[in-house]
């Protein structure tokens, strides 16, 4: 369990299957913290990481994908599955239910009318990601010619924006946890959506930046 204290969050959530759902309750977002330690990512937080560490260590979860035991085309088309078809079509359903829940809500949250251009322009980053993956990134990963088309290891690109586009939305929504004078059944639906989407996208730039692209990267001819 200690052992665990000094390791990041991104390769317990690999090694793990299920951990990134107890992170994820912790508030512990592995996606954009993944090189972060256990034991830094919760002095942040204010949270015991030894209290982290034993719900990591009662995880039962048979059902958990196993990612690190998948050949890479099979990695590939599961993240063509079970993240891109889904995320292309819950996307532009969320922008425009934000879009319309701030128009309809009349300035009575204000916090709506701040958050539907961000949930538009990471509806944008999103595609375009997920486009330049299709098309270019997957093809020569599988081909094993990624040395291409992959950013460098330490490259702080655009690939870091959705990130912190969800970190915008969770800080607004104050962890998308509902007001008591915001029972509205559109708010209430918005919120639950972004929740669930924000975990998606979690688990989905996790699995890419701490598995399939290092994998790829490790068969870049020296």
């Amino acid at each position: 369990m200690t052992d665990q204290l000094d390791m990041a969050v991104g390769d317990i959530a690999l090694r793990s299957p299920g951990a990134n759902r107890v992170l994820w309750r912790h508030g512990i977002a592995y996606g954009s913290w993944g090189q972060r330690t256990v034991r830094d990512s919760c002095q942040r937080l204010g949270i015991d990481p030894l209290q982290v560490t034993r719900d990591i260590d009662n995880i039962a979860d048979p059902l958990a994908i196993r990612w690190q035991a998948m050949a890479t085309p099979d990695l590939v088309r599961v993240m063509q599955v079970r993240y891109h078809e889904p995320l292309l079509s819950e996307l532009d359903r969320l922008t425009s239910q934000a879009r319309k829940t701030a128009i309809a809500d009349r300035g009575r949250n204000p916090v709506l009318m701040l958050i539907a251009p961000l949930v538009a322009r990471l509806a944008i980053e999103l595609k375009c990601r997920i486009s330049h993956e299709e098309q270019t990134m997957f093809p020569a990963i599988i081909a094993e010619t990624a040395y291409a088309v992959l950013p460098p290891e330490t490259s702080s690109d655009v690939r870091a924006l959705p990130g912190q586009l969800l970190d915008d939305i969770r800080a607004l929504t104050g962890g998308y946890v509902l007001r008591e004078e915001d029972g509205d059944v559109a708010i209430r639906s918005l919120y639950i959506g972004l929740h669930m989407l924000d975990m998606d996208i979690q688990e989905h730039l996790h699995v890419e930046n701490h598995l399939l692209f290092p994998r790829a990267r490790s068969r870049i001819p020296s």
